[in-house]
């Protein structure tokens, strides 16, 4: 039951009461009668002053109502505790998407909205904890902070905390990854490696080993990748398949590129948590430093993507010379890459500067003249000169012209 002031004064009352019925032993009359008349005074006065105050204390949170700093977090003592099966409930956008961590419990539907890894990933942690799924994304950084100031709606009793902790199942998807040959491993789920090494800048030509890596999801793989890979392409005309031995047959050319990932300093799209946002970034990265610098360069050898969409009935050099409008805004990559949910990575890029001959968008197979390495797309990556490395889809499964920006 929960207790207000006033229920805390309810054995004081109860205490009076039964004196003056004569049931406490005669020897506290005496000794403790200015006691028992406080007592009495203090307890009609508080019931006095509180007859209109409700019987339900009103437990703290900051869901709805955020708070700018740690400090003003509501303590434990202050926050509603919630039972494990209301938890487990909440699972869904619908009802509501509840999590669990570290004992407490958070509302995160409208986080998951924008999460930048898409909503399926949060929703695949609803009504669980999410410790279990960190113990696998150990990478992403305690976000425990953010969500006691923005999205904490009560607490679960340390036996439920365990409980549903030990109770949340997930298996680690990237248990079967292929084997590397890397300078600098930062995270094994998802990969990144080589990020933020002076090694990058001692050879104009980044080796293979030391050429940054920043991966999302686990790394695709084929038995007999001959056989078994293809991508497809989408046009207004239709859909046409592609596999190694089509791509072969096309001309090949070779691009130099310099590529660089689209979180280019540690990230400073988090500064919301942190009290310091003022001088976070300037204090944490120095521009003289090389730790601001997520980037490599390589020679790369492929089919100009052009060339490919030629082949799909699309007359790329009437558009490239104004001759022929563009038959859509967008060129769509999708990866053969995927998250725990079903969702395959996909970015945009225009098709404009897909099909311009001077663009050199190509459909690469080789780096530094070896087979593209599975951390850097084989079989098949796009490159795209110019563009942040998060636009050069790697692992390629479909490109399709589309109207709207991804």
């Amino acid at each position: 039951m929960m207790r207000t002031p006033f229920a805390r004064l309810a054995p004081a009352v109860t205490r009076v009461s039964t004196q003056w019925k004569g049931t406490l032993p005669p020897q506290s009359h005496a000794k403790n009668g200015w006691r028992n008349a406080a007592l009495l005074g203090v307890a009609s006065a508080g019931v006095a002053g509180l007859s209109f105050v409700s019987c339900d204390k009103p437990w703290k949170q900051t869901l709805g109502s955020p708070v700018d700093s740690n400090l003003l977090v509501p303590h434990d003592k202050d926050l509603k505790i919630i039972g494990l099966e209301e938890l487990r409930s909440h699972n869904n956008m619908e009802d509501g998407l509840w999590v669990s961590y570290h004992g407490h419990v958070y509302e995160v539907t409208n986080f998951a909205k924008i999460h930048p890894g898409g909503p399926g990933r949060i929703q695949m942690a609803g009504g669980s904890d999410l410790q279990k799924y960190f113990d696998v994304y150990h990478v992403h950084p305690d976000v425990s902070k953010f969500l006691d100031r923005t999205c904490l709606l009560g607490r679960l009793t340390a036996a439920d905390a365990k409980r549903s902790y030990e109770e949340t199942i997930f298996a680690n998807p990237y248990e079967n990854e292929p084997a590397r040959n890397l300078q600098q491993t930062i995270a094994t789920a998802p990969r990144w490696a080589n990020l933020m090494g002076k090694y990058l800048l001692e050879s104009f030509r980044t080796p293979i080993p030391g050429f940054y890596v920043r991966n999302h999801f686990p790394v695709p793989n084929w038995e007999d990748v001959e056989e078994e890979y293809e991508f497809e392409v989408l046009t207004a005309s239709g859909g046409k398949s592609f596999k190694l031995k089509d791509l072969r047959a096309l001309p090949q050319i070779t691009v130099e590129a310099t590529m660089i990932c689209g979180g280019a300093a540690l990230y400073p799209r988090y500064l919301h948590r942190t009290d310091q946002r003022e001088t976070w970034e300037k204090e944490e990265f120095p521009r003289n430093e090389i730790n601001n610098f997520w980037g490599s360069h390589a020679v790369w050898t492929g089919v100009k993507c052009r060339d490919v969409l030629r082949t799909c009935g699309v007359d790329v050099d009437g558009i490239a010379l104004g001759e022929k409008p563009l038959p859509a805004k967008y060129l769509r990559l999708t990866g053969h890459d995927a998250d725990e949910t079903g969702s395959n990575f996909g970015v945009t890029i225009p098709l404009e500067k897909a099909i311009d001959p001077f663009g050199d968008v190509i459909l690469a197979m080789t780096m530094n003249g070896e087979t593209l390495p599975a951390d850097h797309g084989f079989p098949v990556r796009v490159l795209v000169p110019g563009f942040a490395g998060v636009r050069n889809c790697k692992w390629l499964a479909k490109m399709e012209l589309v109207g709207d920006l991804h």
